[in-house]
Parts: structure tokens; C-alpha cells; sequence
């Protein structure tokens, strides 16, 4: 799919439904900015039957974050901001999210056995600053960054590079180690 049409994969899911499966993981951004796993769950009062959909917001070779939507989003998303989306397809009204919450879907939970049955392709993409890598690695891009440009790990190899049409025309040089 082009730029011109981008794609976002969305879930219609609880969070208990999504806790079932093998290395999905709940992550926040702490007060100093470092990624922290949520490990007592039922502490934090995320494990609900309430269904909320989901939309996938960055990729790597190893899996993607996703962020829940809402209208009435529960306390445990903590702080919360509007929903922003490109085109029409995808509905932002009366819409938030976590602002520092995410939610970390490995490759091999988005198979066609566990979460491809639920899974939809929307066109258009969710608008924010989200998480870049797997968690291991995971960064945020700085404060200032609007994620016009992002650089995935493409699992043929190499590097994904998106890039919002507005910036176009781009010229890219590239060189190798040794230039």
C-alpha cells in the first residue's frame, strides 16, 4: 500500500482476551522517561472483560505497539489524550488514548490461530509520538518530533523508512562505512 493510502491494523478485543496470548506485554512511559513493563496486572486493574478496539501504531521484524481507544476510558490508561488519525476511515470522535501507555503484540501472537481472526485493516494511520523497537530496545522519538519519519527493522532485511508526504520531494544519500 502507498503512502497516499497508508494502512492501520485495528482489534476489536478485551484486555483479558489480549493477556491469553504468549509475550503480549503491557509497557507505560515512566516520570523519567524509561520504559517499564507492567508486571502485577491485576494490581494495576488493566485485566478487564470490556472491549475496546486497538490500533496497531508502530512495527518492527518482531512484533508492534498497539494503543486502546475510548470514550470513556477506564483509570488504569492513566493520563489520556485526543485521537488523531489521517483521512476519514478511521472515526476520532469523542476518541483518547493512553498517552503513556502501550501495548506490545509480538510477531508470533498476529498469526492466523490467535489474534488474525479479530484483526481489520483500516485505511488511514493514527497520528502521534509512539514507541520505536521491540521492548528491549524501545524508544520514544524526542519530545519535538512530530513521527514523520520512522525507521523500522524490515524482516526481509535492511530498513523500513516511512515518511509522510508532505515532505516530499527528499533526496537521500546513501553511503556505506567506508565512504
Amino acid at each position: 500500500m502507498s503512502e497516499q493510502n497508508p494502512v492501520t491494523y485495528s482489534l476489536w478485543a478485551s484486555s483479558n482476551l489480549l493477556l491469553e496470548f504468549e509475550g503480549i506485554g503491557v509497557y507505560e512511559i515512566n516520570q523519567q522517561n524509561q520504559l517499564v513493563k507492567i508486571t502485577d496486572l491485576e494490581q494495576s486493574e488493566i485485566p478487564s472483560d470490556i472491549f475496546y478496539v486497538y490500533y496497531e501504531v508502530s512495527t518492527t521484524g518482531d512484533g508492534s505497539w498497539w494503543i486502546p481507544v475510548s470514550t470513556q476510558p477506564p483509570s488504569s490508561w492513566g493520563d489520556t489524550i485526543e485521537l488523531k488519525a489521517t483521512g476519514n476511515n478511521i472515526d476520532t470522535k469523542n476518541l483518547v488514548r493512553p498517552q503513556y501507555q502501550f501495548w506490545w503484540i509480538p510477531a508470533e501472537a498476529q498469526n492466523a490461530e490467535n489474534l488474525e481472526p479479530i484483526m481489520q485493516i483500516i485505511r488511514g494511520r493514527i497520528v502521534g509520538t509512539f514507541l520505536q523497537g521491540n521492548p528491549d530496545e524501545a524508544s520514544l522519538p524526542p519530545e519535538d518530533s512530530t513521527s514523520d519519519l520512522t525507521i523500522d527493522k524490515n524482516p526481509q532485511g535492511g530498513s523500513k523508512i516511512t515518511l509522510r508526504k508532505e515532505h516530499l520531494p527528499l533526496l537521500i544519500d546513501i553511503a556505506d562505512e567506508s565512504s
